[in-house]
């Protein structure tokens, strides 16, 4: 049995990426005009603000790019959720998972 492919997908707000079991492989998070202290978090849930919190990023500056990927993918049991907060501005997040 091969291995599930990657797949990748952008939101810009809420989201759940995927249900259930998944395995996370990296994030790229775009701002731009965001305000000091929007973030964004990773949380191995069905639901923002419920679950288990895996990564978080905290804008430090209003325009900025990052990326993060675990060395080895991280295992997620529940679902694979990405939790928004920004107060203006906008976010572009991309997910890598399979």
């Amino acid at each position: 049995m091969s291995e599930p492919r990657a797949q990748v997908i952008q939101v810009t707000a809420d989201a759940l990426i995927q249900g259930g079991p998944t395995i996370w492989h990296g994030i790229h998070i775009c701002l731009d005009g965001v305000t000091v202290g929007d973030s964004v978090v990773v949380r191995d849930s069905l639901t923002a603000g419920a679950g288990t919190v895996r990564y978080t990023f905290i804008a430090n500056a209003t325009d900025q790019t990052v990326d993060f990927c675990p060395c080895k993918g991280m295992q997620f049991d529940t679902g694979l959720y990405v939790d928004v907060t920004k107060s203006g501005g906008s976010m572009y997040v991309t997910v890598v998972y399979s």
